[in-house]
């Protein structure tokens, strides 16, 4: 018979913690911490399992799959059947983006305007940080010519009389101000450059890669058709997926940045030997191109 007086201890147990559910023991991490962890697993691998990433991090399924929809619906993952994958990009209007990262691109545009010598052939894509290259191009007395897709950059370069400038035909895009499609491939197929200089919306594992595939398909055209292919993206670009792979690292020289990429993406430009070019933008015009050979892990 119960003591009348007798009061139960009730012990409240985590329903991650059961006995027997995983096969060794593992530090558990918070709610924070543990969703971190996926976040920088996403960033290694597309996609991920859900009972994948219980195994690893020590905790249920259903607590993965809890931290899984309030990741999605901080728009930082895509739910997938059983796991999530990384969400692709999708860059904002032309505008816009000419406001973000000022000082950065700016670096960038200097940088590699000071790579460009008398009487090259460049092929210019349409973009915000493309654009930052064609203000200091402008500015310099060089005798150059410029096939490009973009009005802006075209408007831009033509206040310099020693600049010739030539721009493609097809079908105008009027949200970015650029030319597209059949037309303009064909079109750059009659020429050939010293370099093709382009943007992304992403530097990937796989390439650079662009969330307008229209302009990718432009993009592709010209490096193509050019000796030397120069990516131009700021640090924010790094390890962002999108719609479109235009440039596999084996296909692409250089890649001018205002950081060092780290880990698995300084490791893979490096294997594919491609150039990594640092612009600081806290440095004089004079210093502004330091060039490294790969990066730092």
């Amino acid at each position: 018979m119960v003591d009348p007086g007798f009061k139960p201890t009730i012990v409240e147990i985590d329903p991650d913690e059961g006995s027997g559910r995983h096969d060794r023991p593992i530090h558990r991490l918070g709610k924070s911490a543990r969703q971190a962890r996926i976040m920088a697993e996403l960033s290694a691998s597309p996609l991920l399992r859900a009972s994948e990433l219980a195994s690893h991090l020590g905790v249920s399924g259903e607590t993965i799959r809890r931290d899984l929809v309030e990741l999605g619906d901080r728009g930082l993952i895509n739910r997938t059947y059983g796991g999530a994958a990384r969400p692709f990009a999708l860059e904002p209007a032309l505008g816009e983006r000419e406001r973000m990262l000022v000082a950065e691109r700016r670096a960038i545009g200097a940088a590699v305007a000071e790579m460009i010598g008398a009487d090259e052939v460049l092929m210019m894509g349409a973009g915000s940080t493309t654009l930052q290259v064609a203000r200091h191009l402008a500015a310099r007395q060089i005798h150059i010519t410029v096939i490009t897709h973009a009005f802006n950059i075209a408007t831009m370069l033509a206040t310099n009389p020693a600049i010739r400038v030539l721009v493609c035909p097809g079908r105008f895009n009027g949200r970015d101000a650029y030319v597209y499609g059949a037309q303009t491939i064909a079109h750059l197929s009659g020429f050939e450059a010293n370099r093709a200089i382009v943007g992304a919306t992403g530097i990937g594992l796989h390439g650079a890669n662009e969330a307008d595939d229209e302009a990718a398909a432009v993009f592709r055209a010209m490096i193509a058709r050019s000796a030397e292919s120069i990516i131009v993206a700021d640090h924010s670009k790094f390890n962002q997926p999108a719609l479109s792979v235009y440039a596999p690292w084996d296909e692409v020289d250089k890649v001018v940045t205002d950081q060092r990429p780290a880990g698995t993406l300084a490791r893979t430009l490096e294997r594919a030997s491609v150039e990594v070019v640092l612009a600081r933008h806290d440095e004089t015009p004079a210093e502004i191109a330091v060039t490294a050979r790969g990066a730092q892990p």
